[in-house]
C-alpha cells in the first residue's frame, strides 16, 4: 500500500504551529520529510517574512528548503 506523500509529486506543507513552532521543529517533522520523495511546497498566510526568510529560517531548523519551494500570503 502507497503512503499518502507516495501518491502525490508534491505536498502543500502549513508552517507555523504545524512544522514548526516559533523556532523549535515539531518533533519528528524534519526526518520524516527527509524521507519523501514527493517536492515540498512550504505555504504560509504569514506575510511579514520574504519566502527567502522563511526558506532561511525552515534550513535552520533543518528542512531542505530554497526560496523558490516557499509560498507567502504576501506573493501575488
Amino acid at each position: 500500500m502507497n503512503t499518502l506523500a507516495q501518491q502525490h509529486d508534491c505536498l502543500l506543507l502549513d508552517l507555523d504551529g504545524t512544522l514548526f513552532r516559533g523556532h523549535s521543529a515539531t518533533v519528528g517533522a524534519v526526518p520524516t520529510l527527509a524521507t519523501v520523495d514527493a517536492r515540498a511546497l512550504f505555504v504560509t498566510n504569514n506575510a511579514s517574512r520574504s519566502a527567502a526568510e522563511v526558506a532561511a529560517h525552515l534550513c535552520g531548523l533543518g528542512f531542505a528548503a530554497d526560496a523558490g519551494d516557499v509560498v507567502t500570503s504576501a506573493q501575488s
